[in-house]
């Protein structure tokens, strides 16, 4: 029993030590000021042969996702097309392979359902062939403004360490132990 409230003691020392550290740099923002930037990077992206692509089945996206789109012969760059049906609104960008995340257009698409269509083109911007389509749920951030934090992680982290360590039973072994 002496163990392990020395240990709990130890580790909770710890954790107060560090909370400085950590607690601040999880609500950074970007230059631009918006919220939300870290959602444009996506999560374990695939790479067709090498890494799997592990969202085959994913309906909604909270970060900008990739597909395993199929290659097509003769295309030197491909289009992707995001139609947002929420906002009746086109979204585009060209890139060199068809797995390319969303990234470039992942902040601009609106909260809502999208369909994505990715053509093969050549150089001459002619179109040799459909790559893939899908269509998928463009999910709301963390971050979203309409979404407001009762605290933040650092004030979190020490109220629960105070109920931690403060609790009836843990004050009594800690001064039981100094005798």
């Amino acid at each position: 029993m002496k163990q392990y409230c020395t240990l709990s003691s130890i580790m909770a020392f710890f954790l107060f030590v560090s909370l400085p550290f950590w607690g601040k740099s999880q609500t950074k923002q970007c230059e631009s000021g918006e919220t939300g930037w870290e959602y444009k990077f996506p999560l374990r992206p695939g790479i067709p042969g090498k890494v799997p692509f592990w969202n085959a089945y994913a309906k909604s996206f909270m970060y900008a996702p990739a597909f395993d789109f199929k290659f097509i012969e003769k295309a030197t760059f491909y289009r992707f097309t995001a139609f947002s049906l929420a906002a009746n609104k086109e979204f585009t960008f060209d890139a060199k392979v068809p797995y390319a995340p969303l990234t470039p257009i992942w902040d601009k698409l609106p909260i809502g359902q999208v369909a994505l269509t990715v053509e093969g083109l050549d150089d001459k911007e002619q179109i040799f062939g459909l790559s893939g389509t899908r269509v998928f749920y463009r999910a709301a951030g963390y971050n979203d403004p309409r979404i407001r934090k009762k605290m933040d992680y650092y004030e979190s982290a020490v109220k629960a360490l105070a109920k931690h360590t403060m609790q009836p039973g843990r004050k009594f072994t800690l001064k039981r132990q100094r005798n």
